[in-house]
């Protein structure tokens, strides 16, 4: 198509200036139309502009800097959530969990604040497909209390998707069993930092 362009302006550009003009000096203007066309199809060609779209989707999803102090995300859950079949394994690991340990934190100490034992027994985690975070829009964040706590990593949340999707579940808030792991005290006399596990199948 660009070879048609310019072959198209060339033509013209000489009958023009064959009518103004004498003939050599048509020829020589339509040599220089050429030449500075063919420039320009070079110059394009050997500086594409590059979509921002490949270097956003290599992206991990992260939180706003908002999102890392320990306040709860406001909103209503469906009064009937899917509820993935309890496996007792808790080998599906979340990511990110470094962006969150405040809210984890949190979880953790509204749970002593409210109960005689420290070890927590295992909650609801509930999978939330993230269509707008801003840096991948398939990610699937964790929310545990209504606190974020991380995401499936950018394979599981598509490998996730594809499960809801098989499910006719697409778009839709699931919930699964989680346990939170760390936060004891190590012998440095600093505290091991939390982690996330889902009772939920892997995904092969």
């Amino acid at each position: 198509m660009k070879n048609f362009v310019i072959t198209f302006i060339a033509f013209f550009s000489a009958l023009i200036l064959m009518v103004t003009t004498s003939t050599a000096n048509a020829i020589l203007y339509t040599i220089a139309i050429v030449g500075f066309l063919l420039t320009l199809k070079w110059l394009f060609a050997s500086h594409p502009v590059h979509s921002t779209a490949n270097s956003k989707s290599a992206q991990i999803p992260k939180p706003s800097k908002e999102a890392t102090v320990s306040t709860k995300n406001h909103y209503t859950l469906p009064g009937e959530l899917y509820e993935w079949p309890q496996l007792n394994e808790y080998e599906f690991e979340v990511v990110g969990e470094s962006y969150y340990q405040p809210a984890i934190s949190r979880i953790h100490e509204e749970w002593v604040a409210n109960h005689e034992s420290v070890a927590i027994p295992p909650l609801d985690a509930h999978l939330i497909p993230d269509d707008n975070n801003p840096y991948d829009d398939k990610a699937v964040r964790i929310d545990i209390n209504q606190y974020t706590v991380g995401h499936l990593s950018r394979d599981d949340a598509r490998s996730f998707r594809r499960r809801l999707g098989a499910k006719k579940m697409t778009g839709q808030i699931t919930k699964c069993k989680a346990i939170i792991t760390g936060g004891h005290d190590l012998a440095n006399g600093q505290q091991a930092s939390f982690g996330v596990s889902l009772d939920i199948k892997p995904f092969g």
